[in-house]
């Protein structure tokens, strides 16, 4: 645990550690800054895990230490990220092997079998970029020198004579693409709008139900990512000349139960941007912002949009959808297809494919490309008939 000593100026760390007898003895460290602070507690936590300086840890001793580290120093879904790669493709090779016995041989081997295995070079990479993680954080904590090893065997190359394989995970990702036209999705908002209405009266009820409408709304017509969306403070809703947009510079990770949760960064830096929105959602945004403020005055702009202070719990909200598509019959789709079938509907209403890349946050339009490919091939045929018009 970090803790910030105002009478002496300095930064605390306290860790139980195991000692010899098995029992925790609890130990205290100074720094003189935050980061600092974080370097010594993750030292300690890699000692806590039983890993010694001399390299008597195993990978996934270490690997455990470097998670906890990722968690507090990076976003959560790049930790989990980490944890995946790791568990999937590492662990099960040489996860059990200690740090100390780390070798080009080793490396090259383990390189050898993943090169055999029908995934993407890619993936391949991906996997390699967590593993260099892996040996940065244990040349950082543990004074070994595993990165510069990993950098001589180097990164995964396309074999010229090797066909290219589609990815599994690149697959099904393809495949989970759903959508709900717009037919489909006024009959969601509809549900969800009457059973707002329906609870008016009790207030509390009322502004959760009217919150995950509009949450549903803003899903739809804006293209945000939930994390995104779950970010939303009242102070973002912005509106000028008769035009309105959200201004999204940060998320609030998924996962989360509406009573812990923390601020992240947006998934990169095209994710910061103004999303403009219809006049329908801007309406019934403007309306909700001045209904809640009537309600509860105390509310004010950095109040989050979707919940109060804070955010609307995940489990009301899908709990809510899961219902409207059953009753109403519409598909069901996961929250992020929501996402999915925003871009469809411009597409398909011939919106170039560049400003839907900047609309949805995407760091490069070949993103879009490849997420939507599947797609566009009736845009393409819809462009060349008008050749025969």
């Amino acid at each position: 645990m970090i803790s910030y000593d105002k009478e002496n100026n300095r930064w605390r760390v306290s860790v139980f550690l195991n000692n010899l007898g098995g029992k925790k003895k609890r130990i205290w460290k100074t720094a003189k800054t935050k980061k600092e602070a974080k370097q010594i507690e993750a030292r300690l936590l890699l000692e806590q895990k039983g890993a010694e300086a001399s390299g008597s840890a195993t990978l996934d001793a270490v690997f455990d230490s470097f998670y906890d580290y990722s968690k507090e120093n990076r976003r959560q879904s790049t930790a989990d990220f980490y944890r995946r790669m790791y568990q999937k493709n590492v662990s099960p090779y040489i996860g059990q092997t200690r740090i100390s016995s780390v070798s080009p041989s080793l490396l090259l081997a383990w390189k050898k079998e993943t090169d055999k295995r029908s995934i993407s070079l890619v993936s391949k990479n991906h996997i390699y970029v967590c593993l260099h993680a892996l040996f940065r954080y244990c040349d950082r904590f543990n004074g070994t020198a595993l990165a510069s090893v990993l950098d001589k065997v180097g990164r995964f190359r396309e074999d010229p004579n090797k066909i290219d394989v589609m990815d599994e995970e690149e697959k099904e990702e393809k495949e989970r693409i759903h959508y709900w036209t717009m037919e489909q999705f006024q009959k969601v908002a509809k549900w969800f709008k009457e059973k707002a209405m329906a609870v008016k009266e009790t207030s509390y009820n009322y502004m959760t139900a009217w919150s995950s409408y509009l949450f549903l709304e803003t899903l739809f017509y804006s293209g945000a990512r939930r994390s995104e969306a779950n970010a939303l403070l009242v102070q973002d809703f912005k509106e000028k000349d008769g035009k309105a947009w959200f201004s999204i510079s940060k998320t609030v990770p998924k996962g989360h139960d509406g009573t812990e949760w923390k601020f992240a960064p947006t998934k990169n830096k095209a994710s910061v941007r103004d999303i403009p929105i219809p006049e329908c959602l801007a309406m019934e945004i403007k309306k909700h912002i001045e209904e809640r403020i009537m309600r509860m005055p105390s509310g004010g702009k950095t109040s989050f949009l979707f919940g109060g202070a804070k955010p609307l719990p995940e489990a009301t909200f899908d709990m809510m959808k899961n219902k409207a598509e059953k009753e109403t019959g519409v598909p069901h789709i996961r929250v992020h297809d929501l996402r999915h079938s925003y871009a469809t509907y411009l597409i398909n209403n011939g919106v170039p494919l560049t400003v839907i890349s900047r609309l949805l946050g995407h760091s490069s339009v070949n993103i879009t490309w490849k997420v939507y490919a599947s797609i566009m091939p009736k845009t393409m045929e819809d462009a060349i008939s008008v050749f025969d018009k």
